[in-house]
């Protein structure tokens, strides 16, 4: 549930590695491609914002082609995007002594809760 591109390193012989488990355990499936999702969307900032949907459909094609997953998957994962951006905010809160965290949280809970609210609006 914390795979992103700061949790991938490559070994010697020019292999991608997964690291940091802290956050694995048996859970919801979706949950998995959370991070991810987030990861991807981020790295392709705004400039490249319009490949987005292209780039997710990907991810979501190729987990599909090894993994069940049926519209009710497609309806939960919004739910669990934004659940995780809170639980995200949390933990940017709690690290509000360093100063860089501290600079990007208040902006990030003024976007997620906009995005939020407009979701459920």
């Amino acid at each position: 549930a914390d795979l992103h591109f700061g949790n991938l390193l490559w070994t010697k012989s020019r292999q991608i590695a997964a690291i940091d488990f802290d956050d694995c355990g048996y859970g919801f499936h979706a949950y998995d491609l959370v991070m991810p999702i987030i990861s991807m969307e981020h790295a392709l900032g705004k400039k490249r914002k319009k490949l987005w949907p292209r780039y997710r459909n990907a991810l979501l094609d190729g987990y599909r082609s090894i993994k069940k997953w049926d519209k009710h998957d497609d309806a939960v994962l919004e739910h669990l995007l934004n659940a995780r951006s809170l639980l995200m905010l949390g933990w940017i809160n709690s690290r509000s002594d360093n100063p860089k965290l501290a600079r990007l949280l208040k902006p990030r809970v003024r976007r997620v809760l906009r995005r939020i609210a407009r979701k459920y609006a």
